[in-house]
């Protein structure tokens, strides 16, 4: 893989993967219900936090608005990929055909090719930096979008289960160990795509 898919492909992936571990911060409610979720009886006197965790890693492997928005990001940026490659083969295809013709050509010409080789180079490092911003500036529009999106959802799912925290893991997370009937995932899952496919419907 060539740099620009190794630096710009993944790094939705990172960033999403970093932002499940921040604390879910106050914003506007989902229209569509959450589920209601059965959590075991509390282990003490009934008065003591109430928890459920998430898989950070499935979640993002099986939420459909994630799973698509990426595959498009993935698509938009080989495409990018593609076109300055078959540009940059140009430009050598035309640098290789005038080595082969310098001993013919005169002091000018050479200049001159020399110069329009310069230029093209110039202007496909000016292009490819224009779509690396491009690329960088939607995949933060992207982050923003699924945050608001899981921060929301996961708000108004814990008013009304009543869970003080919902914490996500991920493998090598700091969580080494959860009692699997404290862990919402495949509801979270399930609830989040029926609303993702949903909002799809009314578009």
């Amino acid at each position: 893989m060539n740099k620009l898919n190794q630096v710009l492909v993944p790094v939705l992936l990172v960033a999403v993967a970093w932002l499940m571990y921040r604390d879910f911060s106050h914003r506007a409610s989902s229209q569509t219900e959450p589920p209601v979720i059965k959590l075991p009886a509390k282990k003490d006197d009934g008065k003591g936090t109430k928890i459920a965790f998430i898989n950070a890693d499935s979640l993002l492997k099986q939420y459909d608005y994630f799973t698509e928005t990426k595959s498009a990001y993935e698509a938009k940026a080989e495409r990018a990929e593609k076109s300055l490659e078959e540009k940059a083969k140009k430009i050598e295809a035309e640098y290789m055909m005038y080595q082969q013709k310098a001993q013919t050509m005169t002091q000018e010409q050479l200049r001159n090719a020399e110069q329009s080789l310069m230029m093209k180079q110039q202007d496909l490092a000016k292009e490819k930096e224009k779509l690396t911003k491009q690329l960088i500036e939607e995949e933060d529009r992207l982050n923003k979008e699924l945050r608001e999106k899981v921060n929301a959802y996961m708000k108004k799912l814990s008013e009304k289960n009543g869970f003080d925290y919902v914490l996500s893991y991920q493998k090598g997370s700091t969580l080494i160990y959860g009692d699997p009937a404290f862990d919402i995932t495949t509801e979270v899952i399930s609830d989040l795509n029926k609303q993702y496919n949903e909002e799809k419907k009314k578009k």
